[in-house]
């Protein structure tokens, strides 16, 4: 990759005040779809592919996303807070046998909906969901609001199945080494963090 596409160091600042509506992910029905890697110079970055765009109905490709166990690939799945559409395709992945999955988040914190403006709440990257699922459980137990805005939204019981799969959220950018040969993007802003920390490890 040209040096001229970077994008600068702060971008992910740039992009804070319009980063991520975590209500809207949470009700995001976007499926992954599989883009085929590029022949990149070595080092080669894992191949990244924003969830929205055409498969490649490559036969070979795709006989290796069904085959679970037996896929030797390693998938990262990435969202912004690394806590909704990645983790419930790292469910999904799981669940049809695949060993080699990691989810990740690429925002500066761990954002989650709120019933009003002034209540929305973050959390630091490496929080683990319980902790989290503690926190939301004892701000609605005297607010009749908060319990109905998270019965809506199922945010308590995302939060539960999170932590039946790992810890805590982590962030791709805070990962030292990135293990992976393909990482899945849900959304086009964090497909654009995910090229810029790439860019930055493989110049």
């Amino acid at each position: 990759m040209s040096s001229s596409s970077k994008r600068p160091r702060d971008y992910d600042e740039e992009r804070e005040d319009e980063e991520y509506d975590d209500e809207e992910e949470l009700s995001s029905d976007e499926e992954p779809q599989h883009l085929p890697r590029k022949d990149l110079e070595k080092p080669v970055p894992p191949s990244i592919s924003e969830a929205g765009h055409e498969s490649t109905g490559d036969p070979g490709r795709q006989q290796s996303l069904t085959t679970g166990s037996n896929c030797k690939l390693r998938y990262s799945l990435v969202c912004s807070s690394n806590m909704n559409r990645s983790m419930e395709a790292h469910a999904a992945f799981l669940n049809a046998g695949f060993t080699k999955v990691a989810s990740l988040g690429t925002g500066r914190m761990v954002r989650l909906p709120a019933a009003t403006i002034e209540g929305q709440i973050s959390f630091d990257f490496g929080t683990p969901y319980t902790d989290i699922l503690k926190e939301l459980e004892s701000q609605s137990e005297t607010d009749v609001r908060l319990q109905d805005f998270y019965r809506r939204t199922k945010l308590l019981d995302i939060l539960r199945r999170n932590a039946r799969i790992k810890t805590a959220p982590e962030r791709l950018q805070e990962i030292q080494e990135l293990a992976y040969d393909v990482i899945l993007c849900f959304d086009l802003r964090v497909y654009d963090a995910v090229q810029e920390d790439l860019q930055v490890r493989f110049p």
